[in-house]
């Protein structure tokens, strides 16, 4: 039996929107896999290895996780039964279906469940480019939502995802006014917040996250560490320091701080870093599959990967894994098999001295041939560099799909952050902790 402390649902295969960098193509067979997850819903089985005790905490995954919120409310004695210890759930929305918030909510409060609640909203400038959702849906269901938790007396908690694409940082970067506007959005989106939660308000961090998967360039790498270099500019000079609902914030400095912090904990408690998986949690399909996280959940049904062959496209992450025969290894040797998945989690998790090692000799082979910075020759850069990529990027689903190891980092990651963004990223740690005003990095 495993000693997990949450599980990852899928909660929908549908999803109301076609986002421009989503991996998941809405294949014709997607109906019927959501029809087959409702059954699954409304009758709930996990694999008898997974200790269903000691869960406290549900996250659902989707397509759209709050498609089908009400076939849980509806079936809850059996999830109770299923989880007696069940204290939290947790969800990603896009918010673009308002149908069962009040029901769920309601829900909450009656069992006295809390919920994490991650919003996703790509600003103003990019919701309509991105995702094909207008600004004013995303707010006024947020409110909606938020509103029938506050009614209800729910205990929950909630933040801001917004998904940034090489594009959207570049015209972030080139153009002051569409730099301002990104942040000023989330800052009166956040004053509408604070209406609806009153004194519980605290004010909300905002940034931007990369896409993931992607497949970074050299070039790539330079627009993104333009765009930090300029942001934190433009807070040393103080023109966010009206914002009052809104920290304008930096993800990933903020993270390797964090993580520099409990580093210690690194060769034993995985869970407090980037990936739990078969550590804390693990990820379960309606096909009693098992997965390291909802990565993979779309792989195991057969008309999908039959209608992905015949999909027509240029380039898909999907597409490519299935036709270099990934997806079939993976389906074959992992997927059905909690054992093996564990094992390899475990190994993804205790093994990281091998991590680190990989991932410094490849950072300092892609400086050698101009990929990366030339600070990265330095043996001690590229392993700091080696660390933060493993504590803060580190994916092993991903991993798996780009080089075929559970252990290996994608080359795109290394360029994404090694050519300026991470010696930024360090100098910003560097000047909190020590005191110290410069650090030398040629780019």
């Amino acid at each position: 039996m495993t000693d997990y402390t949450a599980l990852s649902l899928f909660g929908a295969a549908k999803c109301t929107l076609e986002c421009s960098y989503c991996y998941i193509k809405k294949t014709e067979d997607v109906k019927q896999m959501d029809e087959d997850i409702v059954k699954w819903l409304h009758d709930p089985v996990v694999s008898d290895k997974i200790d269903t005790t000691k869960i406290n905490t549900i996250t659902i995954w989707g397509g759209e996780p709050t498609l089908h919120l009400d076939v849980i409310v509806k079936n809850l004695k059996k999830y109770k039964k299923l989880f007696p210890n069940l204290k939290n759930f947790s969800t990603s929305s896009n918010m673009s279906f308002s149908k069962h918030y009040d029901v769920f909510a309601k829900m909450l409060s009656e069992n006295n469940y809390s919920l994490d609640l991650q919003i996703s909203d790509d600003s103003g400038l990019f919701n309509k480019e991105n995702r094909g959702i207008s600004s004013d849906v995303i707010q006024n269901n947020t409110i909606k939502f938020l509103s029938a938790l506050k009614k209800y007396g729910c205990k929950f908690h909630y933040h801001f995802k917004a998904t940034t694409s090489i594009e959207n940082f570049e015209l972030l970067y080139e153009d002051d006014n569409a730099l301002f506007e990104y942040f000023n959005y989330f800052e009166k989106f956040a004053e509408k917040i604070s209406n609806v939660v009153g004194e519980s308000f605290k004010p909300m961090a905002t940034s931007a996250t990369i896409v993931c998967p992607g497949a970074y360039t050299t070039k790539d790498g330079i627009i993104f560490s333009s765009y930090l270099h300029k942001v934190v500019k433009w807070i040393n000079e103080g023109k966010f320091k009206d914002f009052k609902y809104t920290v304008v914030t930096l993800n990933y400095p903020e993270r390797w701080t964090r993580n520099v912090t409990i580093m210690d904990k690194f060769s034993n408690e995985q869970h407090m870093f980037t990936c739990s998986a078969g550590d804390s949690n693990i990820q379960v399909d309606s096909l009693t599959g098992i997965h390291p996280c909802h990565r993979s959940l779309f792989f195991v049904y057969d008309a999908h990967l039959k209608n992905l062959k015949n999909f027509d496209i240029s380039h898909n992450d999907d597409v490519d894994y299935l036709n270099s025969g990934l997806i079939d290894v993976y389906r074959k040797y992992y997927s059905q098999d909690h054992d093996i998945i564990k094992t390899h989690m475990r190994s993804f998790h205790d093994h990281f001295k091998h991590r680190i090692a990989t991932a410094t000799a490849t950072i300092m082979e892609a400086a050698k041939c101009g990929q990366v910075s030339e600070v990265y020759m330095r043996y001690e850069w590229a392993q700091m560099l080696a660390f933060f990529v493993q504590s803060c990027s580190g994916c092993p689903v991903e991993n798996f799909f780009v080089t075929s190891s559970w252990h290996l980092s994608p080359l795109s990651i290394i360029r994404i952050f090694g050519n300026g963004a991470f010696e930024l990223i360090h100098k910003i740690l560097w000047n909190g902790m020590m005191g110290t005003k410069e650090i030398s990095c040629k780019n």
